[in-house]
């Protein structure tokens, strides 16, 4: 059975996408912190956690935006020139 999407939500598409965005910022953060642990003289600590904390916040906020947007494009262009074909069982 063939479906079409019309139309998503654009907040909720935005508050998927930044929770998904955050949650890599988050996996980026730690990782530079471990990179900071292993190799402390590159930054300096402060420059590290300040990085650590705005990581996962930047990255939220921006697929936040994208998410929102994304979906304003979507359902913009589906109106016009038809919705996403999915099959479903």
């Amino acid at each position: 059975m063939k479906k079409k999407i019309k139309k998503i939500n654009s907040l909720s598409a935005a508050k998927v996408l930044g929770a998904l965005s955050a949650s890599f910022g988050l996996v980026l953060s730690v990782v530079f912190v471990a990179l900071e642990i292993l190799y402390p003289e590159t930054t300096g600590w402060a420059e590290s956690m300040l990085i650590a904390v705005l990581f996962p916040l930047t990255y939220g906020l921006l697929g936040f935006a994208c998410g929102g947007v994304g979906a304003f494009f979507y359902n913009f262009s589906s109106e016009h020139i038809g919705g996403l074909e999915i099959e479903l069982e």
